[in-house]
């Protein structure tokens, strides 16, 4: 128990760092990311780039881990060299975008009459108690159901453009890695996650609080704040998922 909290708190603090020594570059990585992966497939006008965000998601990934891997190594980032890393498998990097569009597809169909249930139920506007429990089934149906795919895809595009993986041995390591580590992973998962949420708690609460500011104002400042706590939030779980790769990696890859 004592030792996994330590590796858990040792892999926060070297994520944290990471995103602090390059704060500015980070901060741009993940409102890109955000941009890319929340605004476009919900823009009416760009919703048919849907597909082409899922296909781009493992050499974005890459490209951004190659960027902490820079940062780590104190070594100059050149796009050049990311770009050639992508050369060296693209097809198993491929094949890790029809897998991911694949398990997605099948977790919308799964939770379908979930998401039209609750639908229906805001819409005729019945008891919100009923509204909030239906949301949070659905949620949990989420987690539990998204669990082996961030297991098996947590290191599997390092793994396929870095050590020329092929695309099951890279999975197959992947999800022996995150479930050699689970708790650790989770534990410092679930540290960060909930860190990000009470600070946004927090900044709501303060905002809402201070009454010589107008409403518009006061909107605009928390929203403001908002995104960049949300990029910050994308660009650390970035390093956190490259630092544990070289901690866990390290001792079982060349």
């Amino acid at each position: 128990m004592k030792n996994f909290l330590i590796q858990s708190w040792k892999w926060i603090l070297l994520s944290i760092n990471l995103f602090k020594v390059s704060v500015r570059s980070s901060l741009f990585i993940g409102m890109s990311y955000l941009f890319i992966y929340l605004i476009i497939p919900i823009m009416p006008s760009t919703q048919f780039l849907g597909p082409v965000t899922i296909i781009a998601w493992p050499f974005v990934t890459v490209y951004i881990l190659y960027f902490y891997f820079c940062v780590y190594s104190k070594k100059k980032f050149e796009a050049t060299e990311a770009f050639k890393i992508f050369s060296m498998n693209p097809r198993g990097l491929f094949f890790i975008s029809v897998l991911s569009a694949f398990y997605v597809t099948i977790i919308g169909l799964l939770v379908s009459s979930d998401i039209e249930s609750i639908t229906n139920t805001l819409q005729i506007e019945q008891d919100s108690e009923l509204n909030s429990f239906d949301f949070g089934i659905l949620l949990l149906k989420l987690l539990i159901m998204g669990v082996p795919f961030y297991m098996a895809t947590w290191f599997s595009p390092l793994l396929i453009a870095s050590h020329n993986y092929g695309l099951l041995k890279a999975i197959k390591s992947s999800f022996a890695g995150t479930l050699m580590y689970i708790f650790p992973l989770f534990f410092a998962w679930l540290v960060i996650t909930f860190g990000f949420i009470g600070l946004v708690i927090i900044i709501t609460f303060l905002f809402n609080s201070m009454s010589f500011l107008s409403l518009t104002l006061s909107s605009l400042l928390t929203s403001i704040l908002l995104l960049f706590l949300m990029a910050s939030f994308v660009a650390i779980m970035f390093s956190f998922q490259f630092i544990t790769f070289i901690d866990i990696y390290k001792k079982f890859t060349n």
